[in-house]
């Protein structure tokens, strides 16, 4: 894959395929196979099928089910918005 992402609908940062928590394309199935028996806030970073250039991050809950959510890009403030949930880089997300 060319390290050119210009086609993201919200640019990834370079770093993000050394990132051990991205797991680049994954259907929805294979994310739930992955995070199946880990614990509770384990999640993990992916591009999303459903809006092509979007990323997801997919998160375990204490019901041990996995939810998802589109990680948003904003620019303008600087940072991400995951859910309500501002953070000024991905890494913050699981910190």
């Amino acid at each position: 894959m060319s390290q050119n992402r210009s086609w993201l609908k919200y640019p990834a940062p370079n770093e993000l395929s050394s990132c051990r928590y991205f797991h680049g394309f994954l259907t929805f199935p294979e994310t739930t196979d992955l995070l199946d028996g880990k614990p509770e806030g384990t999640y993990l970073l992916r591009f999303s099928h459903s809006q092509p250039g979007s990323l997801v991050v997919a998160l375990m809950n204490s019901s041990g089910v996995v939810q998802q959510s589109l990680v948003h890009s904003n620019p303008e403030r600087g940072g991400y918005t995951v859910g309500k949930e501002m953070y000024r880089t991905l890494d913050e997300y699981g910190a």
